[in-house]
């Protein structure tokens, strides 16, 4: 399991990423807003989910300073903009997009990645919610809960991930994309006893041949279909690569939003 902070498997380079094949454009599509930062506001930097009309959810690792204190961030929130769902960030309108005033992460949450020394910190608890200055949405999903969460490992379910990053060529298109893996029964206990993320609380996905996440793809939203109704239930946090294993070696991690969600009691009357 690549790391996703200091590698960098997720979080967006400055230059183009590897191609990602297999995926379909997204563009229009409301289950997805890509993360800014305002000084280079048509590159994403993270993808990210609505989860009520003034905060989206994100991986924690997007915001956080890397090797800093508990719960410091990279950048300052007023550096951030978040955009309208599904848009092209080429050609959307940027005061239309919301500021970020707010970033809450769970106690404690440290960005550092050293898996020499035993140091996976990056993917435990790697989640994120994020305050706006304005409502960019009003459509919203349930949240699947854990037991929902588990039944998607046991059955190998198919899911649905959403990103800014993943793309079809070898330059990012500014569009967001959307790919449909099939779950693990694992989540992060697929990477080894000594990764610190819950098992519990976390569920990954299978790479292909031709089918992965990439650069940017980081903080996206996970659809699948449980007993009829389509629900939201986590976002991408890690990942073995662009392609760059063997088809069946490689994965995609994710942390599940329900765990986290009394977060949110903080600012329940937004």
């Amino acid at each position: 399991m690549c790391a996703v902070a200091a590698a960098g498997v997720f979080t967006f380079p400055a230059t183009s990423s590897h191609a990602v094949s297999g995926g379909d454009n997204a563009l229009g599509d409301t289950r997805v807003v890509a993360l800014i930062v305002r000084q280079n506001p048509r590159m994403p930097r993270c993808s990210a989910v609505v989860i009520k009309p003034k905060v989206v959810a994100t991986a924690a690792h997007c915001v956080a300073a890397e090797n800093g204190k508990a719960n410091a961030l990279e950048f300052a929130p007023a550096q951030l903009a978040v955009s309208k769902p599904g848009v092209s960030l080429n050609t959307d309108v940027i005061a239309n997009r919301a500021r970020v005033v707010q970033v809450i992460m769970p106690a404690g949450y440290t960005n550092r990645w050293n898996p020499a020394a035993g140091d996976m910190s990056a993917q435990q608890d790697d989640i994120a919610f994020i305050i706006l200055d304005r409502a960019i949405s009003a459509q919203s999903f349930p949240i699947a809960n854990i037991d929902e969460i588990a039944q998607l490992k046991a059955t190998q379910k198919p899911i649905t991930h959403f990103g800014y990053g993943l793309q079809s060529a070898h330059a990012l298109d500014g569009n967001p994309h959307s790919l449909r893996l099939v779950a693990n029964t694992t989540g992060a206990s697929r990477y080894g006893v000594n990764h610190h993320a819950s098992e519990v609380n976390t569920l990954s996905t299978h790479d292909t041949a031709t089918e992965s996440l990439c650069a940017g793809d980081s903080g996206g939203p996970w659809y699948a279909t449980i007993d009829g109704v389509e629900k939201l239930v986590a976002i991408s946090t890690g990942g073995d690569g662009c392609l760059d294993t063997p088809s069946g070696a490689s994965g995609i991690l994710g942390t599940a939003i329900s765990p986290y969600l009394d977060l949110l009691a903080k600012i329940a009357k937004r």
